[in-house]
């Protein structure tokens, strides 16, 4: 928790560099629940090419991290940061 408390007092530019971090390691190193993404985007949207589906997998793989990143800097962050970066 103090590790969680350390990383949300950082900038929200250095924590999106952090999450890109986690993209690579979890899409391209860990492959992270890949298949099963892979099976629900292609039951999801079968009229959609391998290209377009990778290119949503890839998107929502970014969404996600940057979603974990966002949630770790509610911890510290202040009503004005709040404000001032419209979240």
């Amino acid at each position: 928790m103090i590790l969680l408390r350390l990383l949300s007092r950082l900038p929200f530019s250095v924590l999106y560099a952090f999450s890109d971090f986690l993209f690579f390691v979890g899409y391209y190193v860990l492959g992270y629940r890949k298949a099963m993404v892979r099976k629900n985007l292609r039951n999801s949207f079968p009229d959609k090419s391998d290209r377009e589906l990778k290119q949503i997998r890839k998107d929502f793989y970014h969404n996600l991290c940057d979603y974990a990143v966002e949630t770790i800097k509610l911890l510290t962050i202040s009503d004005e940061e709040l404000k001032k970066n419209g979240l």
